[in-house]
């Protein structure tokens, strides 16, 4: 680990590159996806692992560049998490549309009327729904 004068230079540079790139950074990632939001998340996460990478690893030699890929790579992953749970709930309004009768209560069997009240199974699935 490098020492305390090392740690605080590396904060200068943070600050300088903060201050010289973010505006760079942030409007290369919305040329690039099309969203300022997504933009500006993904930078504000690229500058905190450089906070966090930057002291222990040394600072890169082209620190915008590194931020836009890092930031970049940030955007990609938000990207594919957002599509892949949006796929999740597609195929999850699937299987509900598909099913007449709601799958029950764990440990339960969904077809004794004793175990429910003596409602039949449709009657408590709306009631637990509404």
């Amino acid at each position: 680990m490098g020492s305390p004068e090392g740690v605080t230079d590396v904060h200068e540079v943070l600050a300088r590159v903060h201050r010289d790139e973010w505006s760079r950074v942030v409007a290369t990632l919305a040329r690039r996806f099309g969203d300022l939001d997504i933009a500006e998340e993904a930078a504000a996460e690229a500058y905190a692992v450089a906070v966090a990478r930057w002291p222990l690893d040394g600072v890169p030699p082209r620190q915008g560049a590194w931020l836009t890929t890092t930031a970049g790579n940030k955007a990609l992953d938000r990207l594919r998490r957002e599509g892949r749970r949006d796929d999740k709930h597609r195929q999850a309004l699937m299987i509900d549309r598909a099913s007449s009768e709601p799958l029950g209560v764990p440990g339960h069997q969904v077809g004794s009327s004793r175990l429910m009240g003596g409602l039949p199974p449709s009657a408590l699935w709306r009631r637990s729904v509404l």
